[in-house]
């Protein structure tokens, strides 16, 4: 963590040069790249603490399938890993949040991880908690089951809520800077998938994740001063070069009809003496 403060009070002296320099190319260059590598460093930091949140799994249930025995697992073991869950998850956002709060201005691409990275945690608490074990008795009996799930769906919202401000402030930077990976494709399918009236996943629209957009490779075709396109033009491709044994077959057959001819010729010349 030393070296990642010794890179945030570099960050800030180039901010303070660029301020007084404004407009400065060499710069501006170097600030972006210093913003680059402190979001790349914190980015790497709390990846560590969202390891430690993967470990902790949601626990298993292996009772009877009794009311009282899952009412039992979900007041004991259910309430205590939410105990530890949320506390964890909450830490791991806010190293994430340090990469927004970057100034001048935060790097896109490790904007765009972190907040794919914050959806994803309370996005899989959301999908944890609603796989909490159901009673047989609920289970088999369609309107308490729906109430059920319902209520589970209800308890969960200010956590999917949170899912999705992070996965859509990933995906606003990712259109906003035409910035395209694996991070911003999971923050698209996300939204997607859990919010279809408000999102959707068009991807004939674009090409597949893993690119950085370029102008230049989106260049139109070039115009005529009136409007017209210019046919691209191509060169006729030259013909290819014979083989020697086909020019020496070549020879050889001209030079048989040569001498059938000259024979024709003798013959012709004989008739006319006669």
């Amino acid at each position: 963590m030393r070296d990642l403060d010794a890179a945030e009070v570099g960050v800030e002296r180039l901010r303070a040069v660029a301020e007084a320099n404004q407009g400065s190319f060499p710069v501006q260059v170097a600030l972006g790249r210093a913003l680059e590598a402190v979001g790349e460093a914190t980015f790497y930091f709390a990846e560590r603490k969202k390891a430690k949140l993967d470990a902790l799994k949601f626990p298993e249930y292996k009772g009877a399938g009794t009311v009282p025995d899952v009412v039992k697992h979900i007041n004991t073991k259910v309430k205590e890993w939410i105990g530890k869950k949320v506390p964890l998850i909450k830490d791991a956002t806010e190293d994430y949040k340090k990469i927004i709060d970057l100034q001048p201005v935060p790097p896109p691409r490790w904007v765009i991880a972190a907040g794919s990275r914050v959806g994803e945690m309370w996005g899989g608490f959301v999908k944890e908690f609603r796989a909490a074990p159901i009673p047989d008795k609920i289970k088999k009996d369609y309107e308490l089951r729906t109430a059920y799930y319902g209520s589970l769906d209800e308890a969960s919202e200010p956590q999917k809520l949170m899912a999705k401000g992070a996965f859509g402030t990933c995906l606003d930077y990712s259109v906003k800077y035409q910035y395209f990976d694996e991070f911003s494709r999971a923050c698209e399918e996300w939204l997607a998938n859990n919010y279809k009236n408000e999102f959707h996943l068009v991807d004939e629209f674009r090409g597949s994740p893993n690119r950085v957009n370029s102008v230049l490779r989106e260049q139109g075709n070039p115009l005529r001063i009136g409007g017209e396109p210019i046919a691209a033009t191509l060169n006729e491709a030259a013909p290819a070069p014979k083989k020697k044994s086909e020019e020496k077959a070549k020879e050889e057959k001209s030079s048989s009809d040569k001498a059938i001819d000259s024979q024709f010729e003798k013959k012709a010349d004989k008739k006319k003496k006669k």
